[in-house]
């Protein structure tokens, strides 16, 4: 055999050494990490989705409320839309006691909005966020960019800590603390799934992230008011 042919078998030789060091070495690791998703049992399951899950009831129970100033609001029936500034108001709430109950708000370069629900019917309300002017400055600073058009907020029992929803974006959630400006984008699901809504679980204050893909079994992921995860369960 040529020196050469025996050069080139011997580089050959070592990586095929090297690559199968680095699978064994993959392999042992992923032995002693724990799986970040653990499988649970059918028992577990029932538990987690008996404490986590939101009715159908519970998703339109307006559970936060803002003061406002008592007179007539119109509003959109209907769910929101991508050309928010041209609603057409078809209706009027008339409030007497100073408060408004709703279920999110959004935010855009120029106006707020209102999200409730009247009737059990989703309704918009062009109304100021109730959020301090600083507060809303920090969020148009760090969110409202380039094909960002609007933020669509949900807080939890403490208004102070909300969920940021960029539409426009794949898992493009974010748990923000508005004392401390500290911002924590969700976990991805584990993929190919991506999240398609969140919602907040009031009575545990915990969000309840919906994820889903092709060929793969439907997940809620739950998170605590900060963003971290707690726990996922079948869907």
């Amino acid at each position: 055999m040529k020196k050469s042919h025996k050069y080139i078998l011997g580089i050959l030789a070592s990586i095929v050494i090297i690559i199968g060091v680095n699978i064994f070495e993959y392999y042992e690791k992923e032995k002693k990490t724990p799986p970040k998703y653990p499988k649970l049992s059918s028992k577990q399951e029932k538990v987690l989705k008996a404490k986590y899950k939101i009715s159908d009831s519970d998703s339109i129970k307006c559970n936060s409320s803002m003061y406002v100033e008592n007179k007539t609001y119109d509003y959109y029936t209907g769910p929101l839309r991508n050309d928010i500034d041209d609603l057409k108001w078809q209706g009027n709430l008339n409030v007497t006691d100073n408060k408004l109950f709703y279920i999110t708000y959004v935010i855009t370069h120029t106006d707020d909005y209102i999200i409730t629900y009247i009737n059990n019917n989703q309704c918009v309300i062009k109304l100021k966020a109730p959020i301090s002017e600083d507060d809303r400055k920090f969020l148009l600073n760090n969110f409202l960019y380039n094909n960002m058009a609007k933020m669509i907020i949900y807080p939890f029992n403490n208004p102070k800590k909300i969920i940021l929803h960029n539409p426009n974006e794949i898992n493009g959630y974010y748990f923000v603390d508005l004392s401390s400006k500290n911002i924590k984008k969700i976990d991805s699901p584990q993929p190919p799934a991506r999240y398609h809504c969140v919602d907040i679980n009031y009575k545990e204050n915990v969000a309840v992230a919906y994820a889903s893909g092709t060929f793969i079994t439907p997940y809620n992921y739950v998170f605590d008011e900060d963003g971290n995860f707690i726990c996922r369960y079948e869907e």
